[in-house]
């Protein structure tokens, strides 16, 4: 693959961004299976090439500009999976392999979009913080949503369903995998009500 690889990273960017959201999502698809196999290979202290770690910064970039191409409608019951919910699920594993590096850039495209008006700029926002729950310093992931708190538990109130679904799989994501963030006696009387 070493031989390969510019031209895979070319191929595989093009392809992120195509129209069809089957298509996009196989680009996706792909990075997800390499990052998966270099954490598993890091795991076992079996030797890797570090293709991740050598494009990390392109790859965020394609991953939250998928993230972005939201491909259902505001009242479609099921969301189709598409660019998005690829992309999202390739941040997840992302952001277990890389850790902390992966915050300041993901929070910076949440921040950035959390109050657009177009709800689709919302949900990513939503998306890419629910992906990057596990991954990063437990403490440093849970300053930045005690200091988010208030604004997050306030798009409740959404009016677009979609984004109230979101904010509840994010809040999901932090229980899993932070139930101690929840316990904490600040946050329930916020959270609980």
């Amino acid at each position: 693959m070493q031989f390969y690889f510019s031209r895979i990273c070319e191929a595989t960017s093009a392809l992120s961004k195509h129209p069809s959201p089957k298509v996009g999502a196989q680009a996706f698809e792909y990075w997800t299976t390499l990052v998966e196999d270099e954490t598993e290979r890091m795991s076992k202290g079996v030797m890797c090439m570090g293709y991740i770690r050598g494009c990390f910064e392109n790859l965020l970039q394609m991953i939250l500009q998928g993230i972005s191409m939201v491909s259902f409608e505001e009242d479609d019951e099921d969301e189709d999976w598409g660019h998005a919910l690829s992309a999202a699920c390739c941040l997840q594993k992302l952001s277990i392999f890389i850790g902390n590096d992966i915050m300041d850039t993901v929070v910076g495209f949440a921040a950035s979009n959390i109050q657009s008006a177009d709800w689709k700029l919302r949900y990513s926002a939503c998306i890419s913080l629910g992906s990057i729950t596990e991954g990063p310093d437990k403490q440093k992931f849970l300053d930045l949503m005690l200091s988010a708190l208030p604004s997050l538990l306030s798009m409740f109130n959404d009016k677009n369903a979609k984004i109230r679904e979101a904010l509840s799989w994010v809040f999901h994501r932090i229980c899993e995998h932070h139930p101690d963030f929840v316990s904490n006696k600040q946050v329930a009387d916020e959270f609980i009500p």
